[in-house]
Order: structure tokens, then C-alpha cells, then sequence
């Protein structure tokens, strides 16, 4: 069971890269995935079926993964050389520090809510907000 949304994100991810790569476009691609893997999660966390939790789960990771491969191929295209390995070393700096702190900030959560509901659905917003970013963002000088 638990590897089920990872073997659906990842027929999924292929396929959505690809359309990705054929279009051109990444910042939709990437925005779209990701607010689509926010309300999977969102509906999952209200529905109390286990089938309807599997389900969002898995389409929630099919939505993550699609907007993160596509993500990956963002700050390369617009810059460059040194510029380029800065961006993405500044990224992947800020996902480590994200990845540190967010276990304690959920933990505080659950202590003061007694639910890792609200966590799931904090997770879902940020998500959300980054794909919302990400889909109406537009290449300034570009």
C-alpha cells in the first residue's frame, strides 16, 4: 500500500515532463502539479474512507512529484553558469532549513491541536501557495 502514490507519481511524472519538455512551458506545469497535489491532500484530510484518504494521498504525491521535477528545470533556464548553481544551491539551501525545521513546527502542532490534521493541512497550504506562485509568476527581463 505504501507504495502505490510513489509508483503513480512516477508513471505520472514521466509523462507530465514530458508534455513539459514538448510545450516549453514549466512555471504552469510546475504551479498547476502542485495546486492540483494541494486540494488532493485537502480533500483527503476532510474525507473519513479510507479508500478517499489512499486516493488523495496518492494523488497528492502524483502532484508533488510532477511539480517538482518540473521545478527543477526552472532556476537553470533562467540564469546561467555561476549565477545558475547559486539559484540552485540557494533552493536546495532553503529545502534543507525547510526540512529541519518543519518536523518541530508539526510536532508543536500536534502538542497544542492533538491532530496532525492541521499539520497536513498547513503542508497542503504552503504547497498550494507555492504553486499559485509559481503558475502566475512571469519572466521579468526575460
Amino acid at each position: 500500500m505504501s507504495a502505490v502514490p510513489y509508483a503513480a507519481a512516477g508513471v505520472v511524472m514521466y509523462w507530465w515532463g514530458k508534455h513539459s519538455d514538448r510545450s516549453q512551458e514549466r512555471r504552469a506545469h510546475a504551479g498547476i502539479a502542485a495546486v492540483f497535489g494541494a486540494t488532493a491532500l485537502s480533500v483527503s484530510l476532510l474525507a473519513n474512507s479510507p479508500t478517499v484518504n489512499m486516493v488523495g494521498f496518492t494523488l497528492f504525491a502524483v502532484g508533488l512529484y510532477c511539480a517538482i521535477s518540473v521545478f527543477w528545470t526552472i532556476p537553470a533556464t533562467l540564469t546561467t553558469g555561476l549565477q545558475a548553481a547559486t539559484a540552485i544551491a540557494l533552493v536546495n539551501s532553503i529545502g534543507n532549513l525547510s526540512g529541519f525545521f518543519a518536523p518541530m513546527f508539526t510536532g508543536r502542532l500536534y502538542v497544542h491541536t492533538g491532530s496532525h490534521r492541521i499539520s497536513f493541512f498547513v503542508i497542503a497550504l504552503v504547497v498550494a501557495a507555492a504553486g499559485l506562485g509559481l503558475s502566475l509568476s512571469t519572466d521579468a527581463g526575460t
